[in-house]
């Protein structure tokens, strides 16, 4: 029965992965996602393991979903930068190897914390003066 909920739980995941609405794309929505994906990344088998019926699964649903959102996001300016480089050699940030997307998402929260007079502005906009700040090339 509990795999039966995280089989739906992952089905669901891939799911918003191909259906995701980027409607809100202002800085308190990315806050708002990159916290989830940081729960989530913290707490995968205590959040598994709260999936026990509908609601909590549809809870489960929305929440991933936050999450993917922002993991999108950070992956997505990281992998621009990565075509400037191939392009152009001309890159706005340089983030190390050894950084995973947890630490990205972590570094979000916290810039998007320590900004809160930013949290209208575009999400890219924030994640990109964020890496500039948090990971200027050398």
């Amino acid at each position: 029965m509990k795999r039966e909920w995280i089989v739906n739980l992952c089905i669901l995941f891939v799911i918003s992965f191909l259906n995701i609405s980027y409607a809100d794309n202002n800085g308190s929505s990315l806050l708002t996602n990159c916290k989830a994906f940081v729960y989530l990344n913290d707490n995968k088998h205590e959040f598994e393991r709260n999936i026990t019926d509908h609601d909590s699964l549809a809870s489960g649903y929305k929440f991933t979903t936050n999450a993917h959102q922002c993991l999108s996001l950070i992956r997505g300016m990281d992998e621009l930068n990565n075509i400037y480089r191939a392009m152009n050699n001309n890159v706005y940030f340089c983030i190390p190897d050894e950084v995973t997307t947890g630490q990205l998402a972590r570094t979000m929260v916290k810039f998007l914390e320590d900004n809160p007079a930013r949290l209208h502005e575009s999400d890219t906009i924030l994640i990109t003066h964020a890496f500039i700040q948090l990971y200027p090339c050398k």
